[in-house]
Protein backbone atom coordinates (compact mmCIF):
# COMPACT_ATOMS: atom_id res chain seq x y z
CA UNK A 1 0.00 0.00 0.00
CA UNK A 2 1.14 3.55 -0.68
CA UNK A 3 2.20 5.61 2.34
CA UNK A 4 -0.47 7.88 3.84
CA UNK A 5 -0.07 11.13 5.71
CA UNK A 6 -1.31 11.79 9.25
CA UNK A 7 -3.55 14.66 10.27
CA UNK A 8 -4.76 15.79 13.71
CA UNK A 9 -2.46 13.26 15.35
CA UNK A 10 -2.71 13.06 19.16
CA UNK A 11 -0.68 10.88 21.53
CA UNK A 12 -1.41 10.33 25.24
CA UNK A 13 0.64 8.34 27.76
CA UNK A 14 -0.98 7.41 31.08
CA UNK A 15 0.85 4.93 33.26
CA UNK A 16 1.87 2.06 31.01
CA UNK A 17 -0.83 2.74 28.41
CA UNK A 18 -0.44 4.61 25.14
CA UNK A 19 -3.38 5.94 23.15
CA UNK A 20 -3.00 7.59 19.75
CA UNK A 21 -5.61 8.97 17.38
CA UNK A 22 -5.47 10.63 13.99
CA UNK A 23 -6.74 10.78 10.43
CA UNK A 24 -4.97 9.09 7.54
CA UNK A 25 -5.15 11.09 4.31
CA UNK A 26 -3.94 10.55 0.78
CA UNK A 27 -1.09 13.11 0.44
CA UNK A 28 -1.65 14.14 -3.17
CA UNK A 29 -5.43 14.48 -3.22
CA UNK A 30 -6.08 15.26 0.43
CA UNK A 31 -8.79 12.58 0.54
CA UNK A 32 -9.51 11.27 4.03
CA UNK A 33 -8.99 7.51 4.00
CA UNK A 34 -9.49 6.39 7.61
CA UNK A 35 -9.79 7.47 11.23
CA UNK A 36 -7.27 5.56 13.34
CA UNK A 37 -7.29 4.75 17.04
CA UNK A 38 -4.25 2.91 18.46
CA UNK A 39 -3.92 1.52 21.99
CA UNK A 40 -0.88 -0.23 23.44
CA UNK A 41 0.01 -1.60 26.88
CA UNK A 42 3.74 -1.23 27.55
CA UNK A 43 3.66 -3.80 30.33
CA UNK A 44 2.10 -6.66 28.38
CA UNK A 45 3.09 -5.65 24.87
CA UNK A 46 -0.52 -6.08 23.75
CA UNK A 47 -2.60 -3.58 21.86
CA UNK A 48 -4.89 -2.93 18.96
CA UNK A 49 -5.53 -0.52 16.13
CA UNK A 50 -8.98 0.32 14.83
CA UNK A 51 -9.34 1.80 11.34
CA UNK A 52 -12.70 3.41 10.66
CA UNK A 53 -13.57 4.21 7.06
CA UNK A 54 -16.84 6.18 7.23
CA UNK A 55 -16.89 6.86 3.49
CA UNK A 56 -13.98 6.57 1.10
CA UNK A 57 -15.25 7.93 -2.20
CA UNK A 58 -13.74 7.15 -5.59
CA UNK A 59 -14.56 9.20 -8.67
CA UNK A 60 -13.35 9.57 -12.22
CA UNK A 61 -10.83 12.37 -12.26
CA UNK A 62 -10.42 12.07 -8.48
CA UNK A 63 -9.23 9.43 -6.06
CA UNK A 64 -8.81 5.96 -7.60
CA UNK A 65 -7.87 2.63 -5.94
CA UNK A 66 -4.50 2.44 -7.72
CA UNK A 67 -3.51 5.65 -5.92
CA UNK A 68 -3.72 3.67 -2.65
CA UNK A 69 -2.41 0.28 -3.79
CA UNK A 70 -0.90 -1.08 -7.03
CA UNK A 71 -2.81 -4.34 -6.46
CA UNK A 72 -5.80 -2.96 -8.36
CA UNK A 73 -3.87 -2.08 -11.54
CA UNK A 74 -5.20 -4.19 -14.40
CA UNK A 75 -8.08 -5.44 -12.25
CA UNK A 76 -10.36 -2.39 -11.97
CA UNK A 77 -10.26 1.18 -13.25
CA UNK A 78 -12.48 4.27 -13.48
CA UNK A 79 -14.10 3.40 -10.15
CA UNK A 80 -17.06 5.57 -9.17
CA UNK A 81 -18.64 5.00 -5.77
CA UNK A 82 -17.93 4.78 -2.06
CA UNK A 83 -16.40 2.21 0.30
CA UNK A 84 -17.14 2.07 4.03
CA UNK A 85 -16.26 -0.22 6.91
CA UNK A 86 -13.97 -0.92 9.82
CA UNK A 87 -10.76 -2.88 10.26
CA UNK A 88 -9.19 -4.08 13.51
CA UNK A 89 -5.63 -5.22 14.14
CA UNK A 90 -4.73 -6.84 17.48
CA UNK A 91 -1.32 -7.89 18.73
CA UNK A 92 0.06 -9.59 21.81
CA UNK A 93 2.90 -11.90 22.85
CA UNK A 94 1.12 -14.75 21.07
CA UNK A 95 0.98 -13.04 17.69
CA UNK A 96 -1.06 -10.73 15.50
CA UNK A 97 -4.65 -11.00 14.34
CA UNK A 98 -6.56 -8.74 11.95
CA UNK A 99 -10.21 -8.68 10.92
CA UNK A 100 -12.54 -6.29 9.22
CA UNK A 101 -15.82 -5.69 7.45
CA UNK A 102 -16.07 -3.44 4.43
CA UNK A 103 -18.96 -2.80 2.08
CA UNK A 104 -19.84 -0.88 -1.04
CA UNK A 105 -23.19 -0.16 -2.64
CA UNK A 106 -23.98 0.70 -6.25
CA UNK A 107 -20.33 0.99 -7.32
CA UNK A 108 -19.43 1.50 -11.01
CA UNK A 109 -16.10 0.45 -12.50
CA UNK A 110 -14.30 -0.72 -15.62
CA UNK A 111 -12.95 -4.27 -15.77
CA UNK A 112 -11.09 -6.22 -18.51
CA UNK A 113 -14.36 -7.85 -19.61
CA UNK A 114 -16.28 -4.56 -19.81
CA UNK A 115 -17.93 -1.83 -17.71
CA UNK A 116 -19.73 -2.87 -14.51
CA UNK A 117 -22.59 -0.88 -12.99
CA UNK A 118 -24.21 -1.23 -9.60
CA UNK A 119 -21.76 -3.50 -7.74
CA UNK A 120 -22.83 -4.03 -4.13
CA UNK A 121 -21.00 -6.34 -1.72
CA UNK A 122 -20.02 -6.77 1.93
CA UNK A 123 -16.72 -8.50 2.69
CA UNK A 124 -15.97 -10.15 6.02
CA UNK A 125 -12.17 -10.33 6.30
CA UNK A 126 -10.75 -13.13 8.43
CA UNK A 127 -7.24 -11.76 7.81
CA UNK A 128 -7.34 -8.10 6.90
CA UNK A 129 -3.57 -7.73 6.51
CA UNK A 130 -3.48 -10.80 4.27
CA UNK A 131 -6.65 -9.73 2.42
CA UNK A 132 -8.41 -13.06 2.93
CA UNK A 133 -12.05 -13.63 3.74
CA UNK A 134 -14.44 -16.32 4.86
CA UNK A 135 -16.07 -18.37 2.10
CA UNK A 136 -19.52 -17.49 0.84
CA UNK A 137 -19.10 -13.75 0.32
CA UNK A 138 -21.81 -12.39 -1.97
CA UNK A 139 -21.93 -9.58 -4.50
CA UNK A 140 -24.87 -8.27 -6.48
CA UNK A 141 -24.23 -6.68 -9.86
CA UNK A 142 -26.91 -4.63 -11.59
CA UNK A 143 -25.44 -4.85 -15.11
CA UNK A 144 -22.25 -5.93 -16.87
CA UNK A 145 -21.61 -4.55 -20.36
CA UNK A 146 -19.60 -7.08 -22.38
CA UNK A 147 -21.22 -6.29 -25.71
CA UNK A 148 -24.07 -8.54 -24.61
CA UNK A 149 -25.46 -6.91 -21.47
CA UNK A 150 -26.30 -9.15 -18.50
CA UNK A 151 -28.42 -7.87 -15.61
CA UNK A 152 -29.09 -8.66 -11.94
CA UNK A 153 -26.17 -10.99 -11.32
CA UNK A 154 -25.19 -12.70 -8.09
CA UNK A 155 -21.61 -13.79 -7.40
CA UNK A 156 -20.50 -15.91 -4.42
CA UNK A 157 -16.75 -15.78 -3.76
CA UNK A 158 -13.88 -16.04 -1.30
CA UNK A 159 -10.66 -14.04 -1.02
CA UNK A 160 -7.81 -16.48 -0.48
CA UNK A 161 -4.16 -15.99 0.56
CA UNK A 162 -1.60 -14.61 -1.88
CA UNK A 163 -4.19 -12.53 -3.74
CA UNK A 164 -6.24 -15.40 -5.13
CA UNK A 165 -10.02 -15.12 -5.59
CA UNK A 166 -12.13 -18.27 -5.61
CA UNK A 167 -15.38 -17.79 -7.50
CA UNK A 168 -17.73 -20.32 -5.93
CA UNK A 169 -20.64 -19.55 -8.22
CA UNK A 170 -22.01 -16.72 -10.33
CA UNK A 171 -25.41 -16.56 -11.94
CA UNK A 172 -27.38 -14.18 -14.16
CA UNK A 173 -30.83 -14.44 -15.75
CA UNK A 174 -30.49 -14.24 -19.53
CA UNK A 175 -33.36 -14.09 -22.02
CA UNK A 176 -35.59 -16.57 -20.22
CA UNK A 177 -32.67 -18.84 -19.28
CA UNK A 178 -29.63 -18.61 -17.05
CA UNK A 179 -25.98 -17.72 -17.48
CA UNK A 180 -23.79 -19.50 -14.90
CA UNK A 181 -20.07 -19.13 -14.25
CA UNK A 182 -18.47 -22.42 -13.31
CA UNK A 183 -16.29 -22.46 -10.15
CA UNK A 184 -12.76 -21.17 -10.71
CA UNK A 185 -9.78 -19.63 -8.90
CA UNK A 186 -8.29 -16.39 -10.22
CA UNK A 187 -4.68 -15.43 -9.48
CA UNK A 188 -4.20 -11.68 -9.01
CA UNK A 189 -0.71 -11.96 -7.50
CA UNK A 190 0.82 -11.59 -10.95
CA UNK A 191 -0.17 -10.90 -14.52
CA UNK A 192 -1.71 -14.18 -15.64
CA UNK A 193 -4.45 -15.35 -17.99
CA UNK A 194 -7.78 -15.69 -16.17
CA UNK A 195 -9.87 -18.63 -17.40
CA UNK A 196 -13.65 -18.38 -17.02
CA UNK A 197 -16.21 -20.85 -18.36
CA UNK A 198 -19.82 -19.75 -18.66
CA UNK A 199 -22.73 -22.13 -19.12
CA UNK A 200 -25.96 -21.10 -20.83
CA UNK A 201 -29.15 -23.02 -20.08
CA UNK A 202 -32.54 -22.45 -21.68
CA UNK A 203 -31.85 -19.23 -23.60
CA UNK A 204 -34.98 -18.15 -25.50
CA UNK A 205 -33.96 -16.93 -28.96
CA UNK A 206 -36.93 -14.57 -29.37
CA UNK A 207 -36.32 -12.84 -26.03
CA UNK A 208 -32.57 -12.66 -26.67
CA UNK A 209 -33.04 -10.94 -30.04
CA UNK A 210 -35.54 -8.55 -28.47
CA UNK A 211 -33.04 -7.74 -25.70
CA UNK A 212 -30.30 -7.14 -28.28
CA UNK A 213 -32.67 -4.83 -30.21
CA UNK A 214 -32.02 -6.44 -33.59
CA UNK A 215 -34.82 -5.21 -35.84
CA UNK A 216 -34.02 -7.23 -38.98
CA UNK A 217 -33.89 -10.71 -37.43
CA UNK A 218 -36.65 -12.76 -35.80
CA UNK A 219 -36.14 -16.22 -34.33
CA UNK A 220 -37.62 -18.80 -31.98
CA UNK A 221 -36.06 -21.78 -30.24
CA UNK A 222 -34.28 -22.69 -27.02
CA UNK A 223 -30.50 -22.91 -26.77
CA UNK A 224 -27.95 -24.39 -24.37
CA UNK A 225 -24.20 -23.99 -24.55
CA UNK A 226 -20.79 -23.33 -23.08
CA UNK A 227 -18.71 -20.15 -23.50
CA UNK A 228 -15.04 -20.57 -22.41
CA UNK A 229 -13.33 -17.19 -22.02
CA UNK A 230 -9.83 -15.95 -21.33
CA UNK A 231 -9.06 -12.55 -19.78
CA UNK A 232 -5.82 -10.61 -19.50
CA UNK A 233 -5.05 -6.99 -18.71
CA UNK A 234 -5.50 -6.33 -22.43
CA UNK A 235 -9.09 -7.63 -22.55
CA UNK A 236 -11.06 -10.81 -23.06
CA UNK A 237 -11.67 -13.39 -25.76
CA UNK A 238 -14.00 -16.30 -26.38
CA UNK A 239 -12.35 -19.64 -27.21
CA UNK A 240 -14.55 -22.15 -29.05
CA UNK A 241 -17.84 -21.20 -27.48
CA UNK A 242 -20.89 -23.17 -28.62
CA UNK A 243 -24.66 -22.70 -28.54
CA UNK A 244 -26.87 -25.60 -29.64
CA UNK A 245 -30.61 -25.49 -30.26
CA UNK A 246 -32.72 -28.06 -28.45
CA UNK A 247 -34.35 -30.90 -30.41
CA UNK A 248 -37.60 -29.05 -31.07
CA UNK A 249 -35.73 -26.63 -33.34
CA UNK A 250 -37.32 -23.31 -34.14
CA UNK A 251 -37.78 -20.62 -36.75
CA UNK A 252 -35.48 -18.00 -38.24
CA UNK A 253 -36.40 -14.97 -40.36
CA UNK A 254 -33.98 -12.47 -41.84
CA UNK A 255 -35.94 -9.47 -43.08
CA UNK A 256 -33.08 -7.12 -43.85
CA UNK A 257 -32.57 -5.48 -47.20
CA UNK A 258 -30.43 -7.41 -49.69
CA UNK A 259 -29.12 -5.97 -52.93
CA UNK A 260 -29.69 -8.05 -56.07
CA UNK A 261 -26.47 -6.81 -57.62
CA UNK A 262 -24.24 -9.80 -58.50
CA UNK A 263 -26.30 -11.94 -56.16
CA UNK A 264 -27.21 -14.61 -58.71
CA UNK A 265 -30.06 -17.11 -58.69
CA UNK A 266 -28.69 -19.19 -55.83
CA UNK A 267 -27.96 -16.11 -53.77
CA UNK A 268 -31.54 -14.92 -54.22
CA UNK A 269 -32.76 -18.40 -53.34
CA UNK A 270 -30.70 -18.40 -50.15
CA UNK A 271 -31.99 -15.07 -48.87
CA UNK A 272 -35.55 -15.92 -49.87
CA UNK A 273 -35.28 -19.10 -47.79
CA UNK A 274 -33.94 -17.12 -44.83
CA UNK A 275 -37.03 -14.89 -44.93
CA UNK A 276 -39.01 -17.70 -43.35
CA UNK A 277 -37.04 -20.77 -42.27
CA UNK A 278 -38.00 -23.66 -40.01
CA UNK A 279 -34.78 -25.19 -38.71
CA UNK A 280 -34.43 -28.62 -37.18
CA UNK A 281 -30.82 -28.20 -36.11
CA UNK A 282 -28.68 -25.16 -35.34
CA UNK A 283 -25.21 -24.91 -33.87
CA UNK A 284 -23.46 -21.59 -33.28
CA UNK A 285 -19.69 -21.45 -32.70
CA UNK A 286 -18.04 -18.32 -31.25
CA UNK A 287 -14.34 -17.39 -31.32
CA UNK A 288 -12.38 -14.20 -30.99
CA UNK A 289 -11.59 -11.08 -29.03
CA UNK A 290 -14.29 -8.93 -27.42
CA UNK A 291 -12.34 -5.83 -28.45
CA UNK A 292 -11.03 -7.11 -31.79
CA UNK A 293 -11.76 -9.55 -34.57
CA UNK A 294 -14.59 -11.94 -33.75
CA UNK A 295 -15.76 -14.98 -35.72
CA UNK A 296 -19.23 -16.54 -35.57
CA UNK A 297 -20.14 -19.73 -37.44
CA UNK A 298 -23.75 -20.88 -37.83
CA UNK A 299 -24.40 -24.45 -38.94
CA UNK A 300 -28.11 -25.04 -39.61
CA UNK A 301 -30.51 -27.44 -41.35
CA UNK A 302 -33.99 -26.26 -42.29
CA UNK A 303 -36.83 -25.90 -44.78
CA UNK A 304 -38.25 -22.67 -46.17
CA UNK A 305 -41.79 -22.28 -44.85
CA UNK A 306 -42.99 -19.70 -47.39
CA UNK A 307 -41.85 -20.67 -50.91
CA UNK A 308 -44.68 -18.59 -52.39
CA UNK A 309 -42.88 -15.52 -51.18
CA UNK A 310 -39.87 -16.18 -53.41
CA UNK A 311 -39.10 -13.22 -55.61
CA UNK A 312 -39.85 -13.57 -59.33
CA UNK A 313 -37.04 -12.49 -61.62
CA UNK A 314 -38.00 -10.13 -64.39
CA UNK A 315 -37.34 -10.82 -68.04
CA UNK A 316 -39.96 -12.61 -70.15
CA UNK A 317 -40.10 -16.36 -70.64
CA UNK A 318 -36.61 -16.98 -69.28
CA UNK A 319 -37.53 -15.06 -66.15
CA UNK A 320 -40.67 -17.15 -65.71
CA UNK A 321 -38.67 -20.38 -66.09
CA UNK A 322 -36.08 -19.27 -63.56
CA UNK A 323 -38.86 -18.21 -61.20
CA UNK A 324 -40.52 -21.62 -61.38
CA UNK A 325 -37.19 -23.33 -60.81
CA UNK A 326 -36.53 -21.14 -57.77
CA UNK A 327 -39.97 -21.93 -56.38
CA UNK A 328 -39.31 -25.64 -56.69
CA UNK A 329 -35.84 -25.35 -55.21
CA UNK A 330 -37.20 -23.42 -52.26
CA UNK A 331 -39.05 -26.58 -51.16
CA UNK A 332 -35.80 -28.52 -50.86
CA UNK A 333 -34.21 -28.87 -47.39
CA UNK A 334 -31.38 -26.42 -46.85
CA UNK A 335 -28.07 -26.78 -45.08
CA UNK A 336 -26.57 -23.42 -44.14
CA UNK A 337 -22.97 -22.86 -43.17
CA UNK A 338 -22.74 -19.14 -42.37
CA UNK A 339 -19.57 -17.33 -41.38
CA UNK A 340 -19.69 -13.83 -39.82
CA UNK A 341 -16.43 -12.01 -39.09
CA UNK A 342 -15.82 -8.56 -37.65
CA UNK A 343 -15.18 -6.62 -34.42
CA UNK A 344 -17.57 -8.03 -31.80
CA UNK A 345 -18.75 -4.84 -30.14
CA UNK A 346 -18.96 -3.04 -33.50
CA UNK A 347 -21.10 -5.83 -34.94
CA UNK A 348 -23.49 -5.62 -31.99
CA UNK A 349 -23.66 -1.83 -32.17
CA UNK A 350 -24.26 -1.91 -35.93
CA UNK A 351 -27.10 -4.38 -35.55
CA UNK A 352 -28.78 -2.19 -32.96
CA UNK A 353 -28.27 1.03 -34.94
CA UNK A 354 -30.54 -0.14 -37.75
CA UNK A 355 -33.57 0.52 -35.53
CA UNK A 356 -32.08 2.97 -32.99
CA UNK A 357 -29.10 5.10 -34.08
CA UNK A 358 -28.93 6.97 -30.76
CA UNK A 359 -25.82 5.03 -29.61
CA UNK A 360 -23.95 6.10 -32.74
CA UNK A 361 -25.12 9.70 -32.28
CA UNK A 362 -23.98 9.74 -28.64
CA UNK A 363 -20.57 8.42 -29.67
CA UNK A 364 -20.19 11.11 -32.34
CA UNK A 365 -21.55 14.24 -30.66
CA UNK A 366 -20.31 15.85 -27.47
CA UNK A 367 -22.61 15.29 -24.53
CA UNK A 368 -22.99 19.05 -24.21
CA UNK A 369 -24.83 19.28 -27.52
CA UNK A 370 -27.17 16.46 -26.57
CA UNK A 371 -28.09 17.99 -23.20
CA UNK A 372 -28.30 21.61 -24.31
CA UNK A 373 -31.70 23.26 -23.68
CA UNK A 374 -33.10 26.43 -25.30
CA UNK A 375 -32.42 29.64 -23.37
CA UNK A 376 -35.15 31.04 -21.16
CA UNK A 377 -35.11 34.34 -23.05
CA UNK A 378 -35.00 34.09 -26.84
CA UNK A 379 -32.85 36.53 -28.74
CA UNK A 380 -35.92 38.09 -30.35
CA UNK A 381 -38.91 38.53 -27.96
CA UNK A 382 -42.31 37.55 -29.31
CA UNK A 383 -43.59 41.15 -29.13
CA UNK A 384 -40.81 42.47 -31.37
CA UNK A 385 -41.23 43.13 -35.05
CA UNK A 386 -40.30 40.38 -37.54
CA UNK A 387 -36.74 40.67 -38.75
CA UNK A 388 -35.99 39.71 -42.38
Amino acid sequence: FAPLAGEDFRLALAGNRIRATGTLIHPASGARVALVTIRHDLASGAGDAVLDVPELRFAQGGLQPEMLTPLTVGVVALVDGALAGQGRIEWSASGTRSTGTFATADLDLAAPFGPVEGLSTRIEFTDLLGLTSAPGQEAQIRVVHTGIDVFDGMVRYQLRPNYHVAVETARWPLAGGTLTLEPTVLDFSQETVKYLTFRIDGLDAARFIQQMEFSNIAATGTFDGTIPMQFTQGGGRVVNGTLVARQDGGTLSYIGEVSDENLGAYGRLTFDALKSMRYSRMRITLDGSLDGEFLTRIDMDGIARNPQGTRQPQGGISGMVVGRVLNQLSRIPFHFNIRIAGPFRSLVATGRSFSDPSDLIRASLPGLLESRTPPDNPIQPQESEPVP
